[in-house]
């Protein structure tokens, strides 16, 4: 008998620690959440669980979020202006300015022939010019 009452009086204590983990984990999960970063299969748990109420992002997760954002969009505009600062160096170099004197010339050949030949050596030079100018 007194084995049993040690084995009921074991599993109550286990019990009453396991609830109390788990009540102190949603708390602090509740406070200090917004500052773990939030995937968006998360959000999309958050929002879906049926188990309780339904729990919205945070106003500084969203903070978080849109500064990120903003930033990645910055990085992009720098790569893209950086990308034409290159495309503008690789037109005024010497390089360049063969290239697209000869897309120009072919061009002109080609309004003035209308050839087949004229055609393609036109596009040819043209694209070799734009490909020269384009590339990363």
């Amino acid at each position: 008998m007194l084995a049993v009452l040690r084995f009921l009086g074991l599993l109550i204590v286990i019990v009453i620690g396991v609830v109390a983990g788990n009540l102190l984990t949603e708390e602090l999960k509740a406070r200090y959440g917004e500052h773990l970063p939030l995937t968006k299969s998360d959000e999309v748990k958050v929002q879906s669980s049926s188990n309780g109420p339904q729990v919205n992002l945070t106003s500084t997760i969203r903070r978080a979020v849109e500064r990120e954002l903003n930033k990645r969009e910055k990085e992009a505009k720098r790569k893209e202006e950086l990308a034409a600062l290159a495309r503008e160096r690789r037109k005024n170099s010497a390089e360049g300015r063969k290239l697209a004197k000869r897309c120009e010339d072919w061009t002109r050949n080609h309004e003035i022939r209308n050839t087949e030949t004229s055609a393609l050596a036109a596009r040819r030079h043209c694209e070799s010019y734009e490909d020269y100018i384009n590339k990363s």
